[in-house]
Parts: C-alpha cells; sequence; structure tokens
C-alpha cells in the first residue's frame, strides 16, 4: 500500500505543474503562530439533507471515476457514496447520473475511455449509482463502436456558443459537461481544430488521457503549429509515463514561434515544466501584453511566483486573474495558500471559504482549509474540515496524515 502511496504521490508532483494544481510542501510545514486567539463558534462543516445542483453531482461522478482509476476498493467506493449522503441526495445523485448519461449517448463518436470508466464503476456492487453507470458504460460502448452518424447543419453561431460553453465549463471545473458541449460542437463540425482541441481539454482534465491525446492528434492534423493542443499533448503523454515523448512535445512548442496569448501561454506552461521559472515569466508577460485580461495567463503566472516563494507577487498576480474572474475558484484556492505562507492565516481562510462557496465538494479546499485551522491551533475544525476532504478522496494519505496530527495536538492540549 505504501507503494501505491508513492505513485500517486510521484504522479501528483508531475501533473501539478502542468495544470497549475494548488502546491503543498511549504505551507503545510510553515511555523504555527501561537498569538492567534482561537475563535469562537467556529465553522462545523455538514452534509447537506437536500439533492445538490447538478455541477455538484457533476463533480463528484469525476472523482469517483478517478478515484476507480486509482484503484479504489469497493468498500472504499461505498465509503465515497455513502459519505455523500443519502435519502434525496442519493436520489438525485441517480436521477443527474440518467440524465447525463442520456446526454453522453446523444452526443456523437461515444466515449470508449469513459465507457470503460463507467462499467468499472458498475463491477463495485454499489447499487443503485454502480448499476446505472454500468448501464450507461455498455450503451457507450456499443454508440463508439458503431459508425459516425451523419450530422444535422448548423448556424456558426450555434458551434461558437458551445465552445464558449464549453470552456466557461472548464473554468468551473464541470469537466463532463464541458466534454458534452464540445461533443455537440464536433456533431457539426468534427474536423474544426478548436472543437477538438476542447474534446482533448475535456478528457484530460477527466483523466482520459488517450482520448485526450487522440484529440489532439485531431486538432494538430488541421493546426500542426498549435502551441496549445502540442503542449497539452504532452501533458497526456507525462500523465501515460511517457516522458520521452512528453519532452519532445516540449521541445517543439519551443521552437516554433508563439502569435497570440493562448501561444505564450502554453510556452510558459512548458517552461515551467522544464524548471526554467524566470523564462516563463517572461512568457506570461508577453501573453497579458497581448491580452492584459487573460485570467489564465495572471493565475498561471502566480503559480511561478508561487514556485518561486514570491508570495506577496504571486497574490497580486490571483488578484488580477480574481478581477477579470471573480468565481476563479482556482485562483481563490492559491490565493489562499499564498496568505498561508505569509502567516495570514485569517486571510487564507477567507480565500478558502470562498473556493468552497464555489465548489462546496472541493477536496482541496477541504485540504487546505484544514491545514489553516490547525495552524491557529483550532483542532476540532481542522479535523472536520480534513473529515470531509477523506469523504471525497478516500485513500489520500495527505488528509489522514494531517487529520492524525490535529487530533493528536488537540489531545494534548
Amino acid at each position: 500500500m505504501q507503494g501505491f502511496f508513492k505513485i500517486l504521490r510521484r504522479i501528483w508532483q508531475r501533473l501539478r505543474r502542468w495544470l497549475g494544481f494548488p502546491f503543498w510542501g511549504r505551507f503545510a510545514q510553515g511555523k504555527r503562530r501561537d498569538s492567534d486567539e482561537p475563535r469562537r463558534g467556529g465553522f462545523s462543516p455538514k452534509p447537506p439533507s437536500v439533492p445538490l445542483a447538478d455541477a455538484e453531482y457533476e463533480f463528484l461522478f469525476a472523482e469517483l471515476l478517478q478515484g476507480v482509476r486509482r484503484g479504489w476498493s469497493r468498500a472504499q467506493v461505498l465509503q465515497f457514496i455513502r459519505a455523500v449522503g443519502s435519502g434525496p441526495i442519493a436520489a438525485g445523485w441517480v436521477a443527474w447520473l440518467r440524465g447525463f448519461g442520456d446526454r453522453l449517448l446523444a452526443a456523437p463518436g461515444g466515449n470508449r475511455e469513459l465507457a470503460q470508466r463507467a462499467i468499472a464503476l458498475g463491477r463495485m456492487d454499489c447499487p443503485p449509482l454502480g448499476t446505472v453507470a454500468a448501464e450507461i458504460g455498455q450503451k457507450l460502448r456499443e454508440v463508439s463502436d458503431r459508425a459516425p452518424r451523419t450530422p444535422e447543419l448548423s448556424e456558426p453561431s450555434a458551434i461558437a456558443d458551445c465552445l464558449d460553453k464549453g470552456h466557461w465549463q472548464l473554468n468551473r471545473r464541470q469537466y463532463a459537461s464541458a466534454l458534452l458541449s464540445f461533443q455537440r460542437a464536433a456533431q457539426w463540425e468534427p474536423d474544426n481544430p478548436e472543437v477538438a482541441y476542447g474534446l482533448g481539454l475535456a478528457s484530460l482534465r477527466l483523466g482520459l488521457f488517450r482520448q485526450a491525446i487522440e484529440q489532439f492528434d485531431r486538432a494538430l492534423a488541421v493546426a500542426p503549429e498549435d502551441l496549445a493542443a502540442i503542449a497539452h499533448r504532452g501533458l497526456a503523454y507525462d500523465a501515460l509515463e511517457r516522458g520521452a515523448e512528453a519532452i519532445a512535445e516540449c521541445e517543439r512548442v519551443l521552437d516554433l514561434d508563439a502569435r497570440s496569448a493562448r501561444d505564450w501561454c502554453a510556452r510558459g506552461r512548458v517552461l515551467l515544466y522544464l524548471r526554467r521559472p524566470h523564462e516563463a515569466i517572461a512568457a506570461y508577460d508577453r501573453a497579458l501584453a497581448l491580452e492584459p485580461t487573460h485570467a489564465r495567463a495572471w493565475y498561471e503566472r502566480g503559480n511561478v511566483l508561487y514556485d518561486l516563494q514570491d508570495y506577496p507577487g504571486a497574490i497580486v498576480a490571483y488578484d488580477e486573474a480574481l478581477q477579470y474572474q471573480p468565481d476563479y475558484a482556482p485562483a481563490w484556492l492559491n490565493r489562499g495558500a499564498a496568505c498561508g505562507n505569509l502567516g495570514h492565516y485569517q486571510e487564507a481562510i477567507a480565500a478558502f471559504d470562498r473556493v468552497l462557496d464555489l465548489q462546496p465538494y472541493d477536496y482541496h479546499g477541504w485540504l487546505r482549509r484544514g491545514q489553516t485551522l490547525q495552524h491557529l491551533h483550532k483542532y476540532a475544525e481542522a479535523i472536520a474540515a480534513f473529515d470531509r476532504a477523506l469523504q471525497i478522496r478516500p485513500d489520500d494519505p495527505l488528509a489522514s496524515r494531517y487529520r492524525n496530527e490535529a487530533q493528536n495536538r488537540g489531545h494534548s492540549r
């Protein structure tokens, strides 16, 4: 089991640079501030008793499929499902999954890799959710084996609307819905490189790495110098531990001319992956010179500064990103982490609360909130936050370790 956790940590360390996910080490090891007074009447997270929003069910389903991919046991799958809730919540999740399955089946092209994950979930013997997932997976597999159907004609504006909606959903971590939006666009223009790129991004975020590579291949067949597609294909190769191909993609990005803000952002990601952070910052500066309101560029620039331990500079960049996209949850999350590294714990808590307002089932938000509460010596609240993180990812060794530390320190006071 320890070997399994080491593999997970190694994969995480590779992916965090590409995806811009939060950074753990330095904040986790920060010094406690004995002068901070405990807050009275603290925050006690409780599972809701009414059905969730569709976006929350989608987020949880994606986490569940990722857990199955990581090798969860039947007991871990059941623990996850039970932690979400029963009664109206469970019934709402099953109803959402049926509707989601209908939308998937109506989309062109099928989703073979997603079908395999759903079938694997069904084999865990976790009805009714697993039963419905298995039914959808079987039908999806059959659809994938059929010849593609002739799409209906559409106005160009409809395709643009699907692309805009898909990227909006990606920015809010609604990856499954984004996949459907891009698939709808593919029904009308399957050879459009922007459509294929969107399908690749959504597949990548869902952990469907082989499917992502196929879509990026399609995009690059039409637009061979799309730096963003090349860079993200490199990420998919890296996630599959095909390191030589990932490095080759990085080198190709650096060899080509960057012309747009998206190109410069792609170059920045590659340079950070190659551990050339100062060059990455220069690339993001070029992107922002072309498009000053590019929230993603500000966010990723902040991540580079964070990696350099320039936490005040990182906060400035995150604030710029949030100025242009106030509901950008990853920017709130990393802003909170930067505040925590500066010892501004109350400000960090406020940022993590904003994350959890936007995404109540965000594993990283709960884990970070628990770490911050532990720095404030609020051990009972920290334990409650770590418990929520473990409800979402039952196999996570980091949340378990922090929970045990909080419990031990709470008992010693």
